[in-house]
């Protein structure tokens, strides 16, 4: 019984490490995107890594009962697990998480650069923005004011 969990573990750790990837490629996809400025493929590509965020919250659920039933199994005496048998798939499971959290990792430092370059961006719209606002009403102060145009009245005889 711990053997299937072990293995039921190592497999959801390998598709959690796909996604994990895959959230990676849209992040590195991001960062080219920033650089051309193509707001819909920026979402585009937060929609993707959303997605993956939301099948791993699942997938880390379900991990987390899987370990909570093989804890179970190990410390209940009611199942014999030979010394050793399990160990091998243990340390793979922990070979998996640590690829993981080393993807995890590459990924907040795209993440905090990306963040960065897009604010970076917005004070250059913003300062883009005051100087539009700034010369708007330094036009209308200036400018000529609009008069209303003289009414023309025909006055007939009758």
């Amino acid at each position: 019984m711990a053997d299937k969990l072990a293995q039921e573990l190592i497999a959801l750790h390998t598709c959690k490490y796909k996604l994990l990837k895959d959230m990676y490629e849209a992040t590195l996809a991001r960062s080219h995107v920033i650089d051309t400025e193509k707001v819909d493929e920026i979402f585009k590509t937060m929609d993707v890594r959303q997605k993956c965020i939301d099948r791993v919250d699942v997938m880390d659920v379900e991990i987390y009962e899987i370990n909570q039933r093989l804890e179970t199994i190990i410390n209940t005496a009611g199942e014999v697990i030979p010394n050793g048998s399990i160990d091998p798939e243990m340390k793979e499971i922990e070979k998996l998480m640590r690829e993981q959290n080393k993807l995890v990792g590459k990924m907040l430092e795209l993440d905090r650069e990306q963040n960065r370059q897009l604010n970076l961006a917005l004070e250059e719209l913003k300062a883009y923005r005051k100087k539009i606002r700034l010369g708007r009403k330094t036009l209308t102060a200036y400018g000529s004011k609009k008069t209303a145009r003289p009414s023309i009245f025909l006055d007939e005889k009758k």
